[in-house]
């Protein structure tokens, strides 16, 4: 996306506005997804806030982004992105909305510049890898030198989220997937090497706003990490526990999620306008 005024391309966006005054509340897709994957919140928080949905790059419509110049392909790279594409849309501050592997990529915005986060909810947020997720992930990255990326995609989606009613969130993500350059996904499956240490770093800092942490009970590879995390640091983080449903609480909770969401960003605005009606 090109801003008039700039020879920049930056994340491709969708703007949803209230009016001048309302707060701004930013959506931060996980690996694979795009903007499309948020269409079940759109309805529920357009009455309340200015919404920006985006597409990371190379994901959705985020494609042909300017390569690094140190060469680095990382979640870094991808804060940095929705930094200067707010930065360009003379959106100061916001309140952050991150899913699976954005959780990861809003701390990197919290850290890059603190003064633009207001409050974050993580839906499905990846605090820590398992043994289980590390052993995914690398064999993914290896098993991507001889299996087709689809095929690759598919197999992986099944392994975070494997019971019968996730086959909904199954089906979006590997449905949006399908729009990314399969040498885009090599270079975010190349990014195993040194998220680890990515998030062990971000394990041992508390978030420094007001955050809520929503998770399935059935998300089996990230909800251990999530509860130890907000163990660690109870006065910076609510975590909530919505039963039966698995890694993207999102879409497959969606009413109980923007319930809560809508309560806990509602009680962190900056607007003089108030939130009076409960998402149905």
């Amino acid at each position: 996306m090109k801003i008039a005024g700039t020879d920049r391309i930056f994340l491709t966006t969708e703007q949803i506005i209230l009016n001048e005054e309302a707060d701004w509340v930013v959506f931060v897709h996980g690996a694979g997804g795009s903007s499309r994957t948020w269409r079940k919140q759109i309805e529920a928080f357009r009455p309340h806030f200015n919404i920006l949905l985006l597409d990371l790059r190379d994901h959705g419509d985020s494609q042909n982004m300017v390569p690094p110049k140190d060469g680095r392909y990382d979640l870094r790279l991808m804060g940095q992105d929705v930094v200067d594409t707010l930065r360009a849309l003379e959106i100061p501050r916001a309140h952050f909305v991150g899913v699976s592997m954005g959780s990861i990529v809003v701390r990197w915005i919290e850290r890059l510049d603190p003064e633009m986060v207001i409050s974050v909810v993580l839906a499905g947020g990846v605090f820590r890898l398992n043994y289980k997720m590390k052993v995914l992930l690398f064999a993914g990255y290896y098993a991507s030198k001889i299996l087709p990326f689809g095929l690759l995609y598919r197999i992986m989606a099944w392994i975070v989220l494997p019971r019968q009613n996730h086959r909904q969130s199954r089906k979006i993500f590997v449905r949006e997937s399908r729009k990314i350059d399969p040498r885009a996904y090599l270079k975010w499956l190349g990014m195993v090497r040194t998220v680890g240490t990515e998030l062990q770093t971000f394990f041992n800092q508390p978030i420094t706003v007001p955050t809520l942490i929503t998770m399935g009970s059935q998300d089996h590879v990230f909800l251990g990490p999530a509860r130890q995390y907000h163990a660690n640091f109870p006065a910076q983080s609510t975590l909530e526990i919505i039963p039966g449903v698995g890694h993207v609480c999102n879409i497959e909770a969606a009413d109980q999620f923007n319930r809560r969401a809508l309560e806990f960003l509602s009680d962190h605005r900056q607007s003089r306008s108030v939130y009076l009606a409960t998402a149905q």
